[in-house]
């Protein structure tokens, strides 16, 4: 599944981060449950209940450190949203 591959991409991002917006493990433990979801409604609750705005606060603390990873972190989030939406996420930028 597309939000498989998009949920593993953010869990790297997520573990490589050290902020205190979030509990880590907790974080990652929403993402681990909505990339195992065995359907796309139950990935879809795991993300948004648990997940989403940790991310957004991650990002929020990353922000003030290194804005290029909090782009990539925003950028792999929408992308998972777009695939529990079933929706194609619109051509981002290449990040360099």
């Amino acid at each position: 599944m597309r939000h498989l591959a998009a949920c593993t991409a953010i869990l790297v991002l997520a573990a490589a981060c050290t902020s205190p917006a979030a509990a880590p493990a907790d974080l990652l433990a929403a993402l681990c449950d909505a990339a195992a979801a065995p359907d796309v409604e139950t990935a879809r609750e795991a993300f948004d209940v648990r997940a989403h705005q940790p991310l957004h606060d991650l990002a929020d603390d990353l922000s003030t450190v290194d804005r290029t990873t909090t782009a990539a972190l925003l950028q792999a989030k929408y992308v998972v949203e777009s695939a529990l939406a079933g929706q194609d996420p619109a051509p981002l930028p290449v990040l360099t």
